[in-house]
């Protein structure tokens, strides 16, 4: 069996889209309750950037889920 493990970006990237669809929020709606440019997070779901650890716990803030969450 073969496990193939999503490194820290995709895992983030993947949550983020994940809780956002699921909360019937656009990139545009949480990138501006966020502070941030929908693009940024764009890149963030597609694993292109590194967001601080500031950013992690404002964005899971803003969809009401704990800061590992995003991580896990």
């Amino acid at each position: 069996m073969v496990f193939i493990q999503m490194d820290v970006h995709d895992r983030l990237g993947r949550n983020l889209r994940q809780l956002r669809h699921t909360q019937n929020c656009s990139q545009e709606e949480l990138a501006r309750k966020t502070g941030i440019n929908r693009t940024y997070l764009s890149d963030l779901e597609c694993s292109r950037r590194n967001p601080s650890i500031e950013l992690i716990d404002r964005l899971a803030e803003k969809l009401n889920v704990k800061p590992g969450d995003l991580l896990d």
